[in-house]
């Protein structure tokens, strides 16, 4: 009898132990996905606002441009008065915002910023850090800035995440 209870015990406290750590182990999970979500949206939302002070300082050039994408990884979408901007043209920024997407930037005050995740007509994920820029006319609607960086390399880190916990 002694034998029967004490095996019954080890196998309670055996399976009581591994969904501790089962536990542990998911909380641990999440909270590491979760920084590396708020760090890319950071890094986006820092390159934009980066765009942000040269247009503000009104030193924008398309070299500058095309520099600060290649060290940021992401593609910039700035429009002036509605009407994007020759650089978008020339690196397809424009084509790969969506409807939605844009319906979700356009309602941006002037000085506000998002960050969200939005699927291209082709079905990539793409996140995008938005700044509605205030304008020095007020008359005239708030500049529209964007960054655009594909969610892969942040799907590949989170499920990379996922796989170092789950082994």
């Amino acid at each position: 009898m002694i034998g029967s209870l004490r095996r019954r015990l080890t196998g309670l406290y055996a399976l009581l132990s591994a969904l501790v750590l089962a536990v542990a182990l998911g909380a641990g999970a999440a909270l590491e996905i979760r920084a590396l979500q708020r760090a890319d949206a950071q890094s986006l939302l820092a390159a934009a606002q980066a765009v942000a002070d040269q247009v503000g300082k009104g030193t924008l050039s398309d070299h500058w441009l095309e520099e600060q994408e290649q060290a940021s990884g992401c593609l910039f979408y700035l429009e002036d008065n509605g009407v994007p901007l020759a650089h978008v043209e020339r690196t397809g920024a424009a084509d790969l915002l969506t409807e939605r997407a844009m319906e979700q930037c356009a309602a941006l005050q002037p000085g506000q910023s998002q960050v969200f995740s939005y699927k291209t007509q082709e079905g990539k994920t793409y996140r995008c850090a938005a700044l509605a820029l205030v304008s020095a006319n007020l008359r005239q609607s708030p500049r529209l800035l964007l960054a655009l960086r594909s969610a892969a390399g942040l799907h590949w880190q989170i499920g990379w995440t996922v796989a170092k916990y789950a082994v």
